[in-house]
């Protein structure tokens, strides 16, 4: 259970209150908040967001139990010694992993979960960054940390958001036992493999890649070890940015590595709305891509207009930008070069609100053309979909369509090869 002395800068998320410790809740007057597997669980609405996360959980486990299934029959059949190994490999890594998900997910899970609609936010969304804190080239991680630790001082409150597998977060509570850091994530995979690591404990974990640069790189386990914290400086929140449990102007500083372009938000309101949590002579530090690369053209942001946001938000803006490997698995044939902005911003005391005028989110929906589109390819999808029910050739696929489409042989043979194509493009 976390300590009382954390509460000073914790809040009831849903009313503001002063929360309590009980047991193995936070409480406020009316609103109540478990803690799971050590992990308090402080989203707005825990009720609907822990509901909604046990039907991801359980789309994923039956995913993967199924992917596992068919990796099965593939290395039964395939008569090519070298495939099979190969396939072998990533058997044996799937196979461990959905072990270690089911353990350590287990106590998020709840009975008759429904299916519910998915979301950008899924449990396996990145997975990558278990690996990336913990086991590959430590290059990409220590350059953060260098850019980090030298803005911070003693006896400061940091604040990390989007803290994934840990590694920034508990590397920089090593290095500063006396500072104090809140770590946000929202994803329950990602923040129980944090809390089991800060304790720690050792977890043993199967990479595997599909694309291999060679045979034996098809897959690798790793164990993922880190010696305890010696002091208590470390609070691990699952939280939903922007309704955070956190008291406003908390922070000395706030970090925000590789968060705000990937909010379903717009970026300038994710930054304005990180505002609230720094202390008036506070810093906020961004590292991240040097462009937001999101599909809505008008959240399409270069380095520039990046550093317009933050001039517009912030004052004293320090900027550079370095190219890293990001995301450098050994086990790839390919290796992602990517320009790295790294920010420093100063809080701006004086700020005008209606600089957000044009950048306010959406909360209707515009009926266009590329909506009836949209809908017109669904329902299609969706009734070819159903057409499938085993194992199925192309053939087999065309005389069904013809039949549902009226379609003529050459035109459904046509569609069956495109559609097949595309299906198991998504699905491998």
């Amino acid at each position: 259970m976390i300590k009382s002395s954390w509460l000073e800068v914790l809040q009831c998320p849903a009313s503001g209150e002063t929360l309590s410790i009980e047991q193995d809740r936070l409480s406020s007057t009316n609103h109540s908040y478990p803690v799971i597997n050590g992990l308090p669980c402080l989203y707005m609405d825990p009720e609907n967001e822990l509901l909604e996360w046990s039907s991801k959980i359980k789309n994923f486990l039956q995913a993967e139990t199924l992917a596992i299934k068919d990796l099965q029959s593939r290395v039964n059949q395939n008569k090519n010694d070298l495939a099979r190994k190969r396939l072998s490999l990533q058997l044996e890594a799937r196979s461990k992993n959905l072990k270690f998900a089911n353990n350590i997910l287990h106590d998020f899970m709840r009975e008759n979960t429904p299916d519910l609609i998915p979301s950008t936010q899924q449990i396996q969304s990145y997975f990558q960054l278990i690996f990336r804190d913990w086991c590959w080239d430590a290059r990409e991680l220590k350059t953060y940390l260098n850019f980090v630790q030298e803005k911070i001082q003693p006896n400061q409150k940091i604040l990390i958001l989007g803290s994934g597998a840990g590694g920034l977060s508990l590397k920089l509570a090593h290095h500063n036992p006396k500072t104090q850091f809140v770590s946000i994530e929202h994803n329950p995979l990602l923040a129980s493999t944090c809390n089991q690591v800060s304790t720690g404990k050792s977890i043993k974990l199967f990479e595997y890649s599909q694309y291999p640069r060679e045979l034996k790189a098809s897959a690798k386990k790793w164990e993922i070890q880190e010696r305890q914290l010696e002091t208590d400086n470390h609070l691990l929140l699952l939280a939903s940015f922007p309704n955070l449990p956190l008291k406003d102007e908390s922070f000395d500083l706030i970090i925000a590595p590789w968060f705000f372009d990937i909010l379903d938000i717009p970026f300038i309101n994710a930054v304005f709305a990180a505002r609230d949590f720094l202390k008036p002579d506070g810093s906020l530090l961004f590292i991240g891509p040097a462009n937001v690369h999101k599909n809505n053209l008008v959240e399409q942001f270069s380095q520039e207009e990046i550093i317009r946001v933050m001039q517009k938000l912030f004052s004293d803006i320090e900027s550079e930008t370095q190219d890293l490997f990001y995301l450098d698995s050994p086990l790839e044939s390919q290796r992602r070069l990517e320009q790295v902005l790294f920010l420093r911003a100063s809080q701006k005391t004086q700020f005008d609100p209606l600089e957000l005028e044009s950048y306010q989110e959406r909360e209707d929906i515009v009926y266009s053309a590329q909506l009836e589109q949209l809908k017109l390819t669904t329902e299609i999808k969706n009734k070819i979909l159903k057409l499938i029910d085993k194992d199925m050739s192309f053939e087999s696929l065309a005389k069904k369509l013809e039949r549902e489409f009226q379609l003529s042989p050459s035109e459904s043979l046509h569609y069956a090869k495109k559609f097949i194509a595309s299906i198991n493009f998504e699905i491998f």
